[in-house]
């Protein structure tokens, strides 16, 4: 008894192919981008063509059309996104990270997208080594960075303050205990703050979105 043949992100090139190639005869289809599981090379069987197509209105009647001798030919189904790259920008998020991360251009390009586009800021991620300062000085480092809360009882009632530090102050967050993300405009003031309290530090500049 012969066995099915194995399912393999190899096996989708052919009908990537032949979409490709049908998709490119049509009047008024500017970009095609392949993404999704099959773009990433994780396709298995029953596994979608997720497509992004940008075209004339017209055309995609044309687009859908021309989908369906490859289903009938390949066993894959053709899953069109239309969205001109004009107007790209308002689509979702998560939506267009993929593009981004693992669009593979069948015609045309890929789009144009700014980190804005995807709710990227520029940031710096700083790591620093306190170990060395003293207890007190470690003490006031820390509440520079992360703010501090006090409290005070005056008779039966119990006052609470909270003051900010630099990192929320910034709209900046910790990573982990010496390690923390700062806008960049930000970052000469963090920087300052190291070198009062003669701290090592590093810092990479990173496109970040906020936690």
């Amino acid at each position: 008894m012969s066995r099915a043949p194995e399912v393999t992100s190899r096996s989708f090139e052919p009908a990537i192919e032949a979409m490709r190639r049908a998709l490119s005869r049509i009047p008024g289809v500017r970009n095609v981008v392949l993404f999704g599981s099959l773009a990433r090379g994780q396709g298995r069987e029953g596994s979608d063509m997720d497509l992004l197509v940008d075209c004339s209105p017209r055309a995609q009647a044309a687009v859908r059309e021309a989908m369906w001798p490859i289903r009938e030919k390949y066993g894959v189904w053709g899953t069109p996104v239309f969205v001109s790259y004009r107007d790209l920008g308002r689509s979702d998020r998560q939506f267009l990270e993929s593009i981004v991360r693992d669009g593979r251009p069948l015609i045309g390009k890929l789009p144009p997208l700014t980190p804005g586009d995807l709710g990227l800021r520029p940031m710096r991620l700083v790591s620093y080594w306190a170990e060395s300062l003293a207890p007190g000085p470690r003490a006031k480092l820390l509440r520079e960075l992360d703010g501090y809360i006090t409290h005070k009882r005056r008779g039966e009632v119990t006052y609470t303050s909270h003051r900010e530090g630099l990192v929320d102050r910034s709209g900046g967050w910790r990573t982990g205990r010496g390690s923390i993300v700062v806008p960049e405009g930000t970052w000469p003031d963090l920087d300052e703050v190291f070198r009062r309290y003669e701290v090592k530090r590093t810092a990479v500049a990173i496109w970040s979105q906020s936690p």
